[in-house]
């Protein structure tokens, strides 16, 4: 079972602001040795993540997303070889899986095999209307935001009566586009969304479950970095 997703991102946090876990404990209320769990790579439960993402004033989300090209050092990125690994979570409604669409240049969407109409009605549906608002998001109104995420609730909940769960990330890829003017590539930094329908028993999934809560992702291996023509 791979560390948790933001077990580093707990301990930087906190030396960034120079407390020790016994400070962070009194501050959020989650016992030091809770902290010291999750610092080594254990899960934590919903309410120690809602916890520790007030005091570093953030998100959960935020806090539990681990993308390995914007979490790896500016002066280690150009070293890095290997593809990197980002942790897709379990989204439940809509205004989580815009929240995490919105602003992205492309989604690369997946799924597992469908067994029968309805599902490939179901997945379609979810990952067409996906692609097409997510292209115009930054131009619509409030309102029609709001609406497209119950939408979306919707779709995701009619999934899971199938035994599909929706999973959900962004990351940042190095992409190498060449300039034909100049003949040279050109490195930039695009923003992805990366959107999976999996199956329930998926053995990929990671689950963990807690007395008050539980949180299932998917670890995904992406590339580097992508050449166009």
């Amino acid at each position: 079972m791979p560390s948790s997703p933001y077990a580093e991102k707990v301990k930087r946090f906190r030396e960034e602001r120079a407390w020790s876990q016994e400070h962070l404990a009194n501050v959020s209320g989650v016992s030091s040795r809770t902290i010291q769990r999750i610092e080594g790579g254990a899960l934590a439960s919903q309410e120690s993540l809602m916890a520790l993402a007030n005091v570093f004033g953030m998100e959960v989300a935020e806090l539990i997303r681990k993308n390995p090209y914007t979490d790896t050092p500016v002066e280690h990125q150009q070293e890095a070889k290997q593809p990197g690994i980002i942790f897709l979570l379990r989204i439940h409604s809509g205004n989580e899986l815009f929240e995490l669409t919105k602003g992205a240049c492309s989604v690369d969407m997946s799924n597992d095999e469908l067994m029968d109409e309805d599902e490939v009605s179901l997945v379609g549906d979810l990952f067409g209307e996906l692609a097409d608002w997510n292209d115009v998001w930054h131009e619509i109104s409030p309102k029609h935001r709001v609406e497209q995420e119950f939408i979306f609730t919707g779709r995701i909940q009619e999934l899971e009566k199938h035994g599909l769960w929706t999973f959900a990330e962004q990351t940042t890829l190095r992409m190498r586009l060449k300039n034909n003017q100049v003949g040279e590539n050109e490195v930039q930094n695009w923003t992805f969304a990366v959107v999976y329908v999996l199956r329930s028993n998926n053995p990929k999934i990671v689950k963990h479950d807690s007395r008050k809560d539980h949180i299932e992702f998917v670890p995904v291996q992406l590339p580097k970095s992508f050449r166009f023509a």
